[in-house]
């Protein structure tokens, strides 16, 4: 076996192992982004839905213009 695992170490440079590592390690970072990025998403949708039917029952009340104490 440990001649094997000797056999296996030569036959991968620096560069070969890291730029292996390294694209795995990107693959899994890119898929936790996209999982995270969709619970975001749908925790904002969970806040947005009950303010849009806040605003939707109480009419926005606008200033008086300075017109209208002239």
């Amino acid at each position: 076996m440990g001649r094997a695992a000797c056999a296996e170490a030569r036959r991968w440079s620096w560069e070969a192992a890291t730029s292996v590592l390294r694209n795995e390690q990107y693959a899994l970072a890119e898929s936790r982004f996209r999982e995270r990025q969709r619970w975001v998403e749908a925790k904002l949708e969970a806040w947005r839905s009950p303010l849009t039917r806040l605003r939707k029952r109480r009419p926005h009340r606008t200033r008086p213009s300075v017109a209208a104490f002239a």
